[in-house]
């Protein structure tokens, strides 16, 4: 008796593949879409971070105007607005530092200290102007100016810093892309392909071999056989080999009786005689 429930294997494994296929294809479509957002957050907030740089600058370029202004006339007014830009600078320097990597922290810092330095330096500068000392305002505006420019270079590097990381999370999402639109175009191929192998399979391996025992059942009834075809039949370790090998031992048998019968006949027809 031949092994049952090869067939059974086979077809379970081939749609099993079929359905491989499809998890890992809808999987690394998946993956794509979470990481593509992933991307786009994370591009988000480096615009937005380079937008709050922005305006860190411009509130610096607004203090260093308040405090040419006030050295240069020594209002009030234009003290307090370099004291309130000052005020800002240092509250937009601590909502932005939980925003950044530790290379823009870096420069960040450095930007902290070109800002502490600045602080003594204002009181400084009131008291030489409240005195109408302006030599020595003239030479506390020239250590303002050692600092400032090396305040706005820091401020630069941590803009490249996000510009960067901001180009390269755009050059991932132009390849994750690029990948999804591969994968678009050969997945389904690839799964049309498959399709095919698995009609064929069925095909080759059920329909046919049905069709060879429904032919040779309708031989038997004609008192013919194909037993060429049964043999390759028989010879399979499946179901229907096994049904093959059954029909062929049945046709056999038909075979042997009919022949037995025809014997006796013609013995019959010898005596009649």
């Amino acid at each position: 008796m031949k092994t049952r429930g090869s067939l059974q294997s086979k077809l379970f494994g081939t749609f099993t593949i079929l359905f491989a296929f499809s998890v890992v294809v809808l999987a690394f479509f998946l993956y794509n879409a979470v990481r593509m957002v992933g991307l786009h957050n994370q591009a988000q907030a480096a615009f937005e971070l380079n937008r709050q740089v922005y305006r860190l600058v411009g509130v610096t370029q607004q203090f260093e105007q308040a405090l040419n202004y006030y050295e240069a006339n020594g209002s009030d007014a234009n003290l307090q607005r370099a004291t309130g830009y000052a005020s800002r600078m240092e509250d937009m320097v601590e909502n932005l530092r939980p925003q950044m990597i530790e290379e823009e922290i870096s420069a960040l810092d450095a930007y902290e200290q070109g800002r502490f330095a600045l602080v003594p330096l204002v009181g400084q500068i009131e008291q030489a102007v409240l005195a109408e000392d302006w030599e020595r305002v003239v030479a506390l505006d020239d250590e303002v100016y050692q600092h400032i420019p090396g305040m706005y270079e820091s401020l630069d590097a941590v803009t490249q810093s996000s510009t960067d990381y901001l180009d390269d999370a755009n050059a991932q999402v132009d390849t994750l892309n690029g990948v999804a639109w591969i994968g678009s175009i050969v997945a389904p191929l690839i799964f049309l392909a498959l399709a095919v192998a698995v009609a064929w399979m069925i095909y080759n391996q059920i329909n046919r071999p049905l069709e060879t025992l429904t032919e040779a059942a309708g031989g038997l009834l004609a008192g013919k056989v194909e037993e060429q075809a049964l043999k390759k039949l028989v010879g399979r370790d499946d179901e229907i080999g096994y049904m093959a090998g059954e029909f062929a031992g049945m046709a056999n048998a038909v075979e042997q009786r009919t022949t037995l019968l025809r014997q006796e006949a013609e013995e019959i027809r010898v005596k009649i005689r």
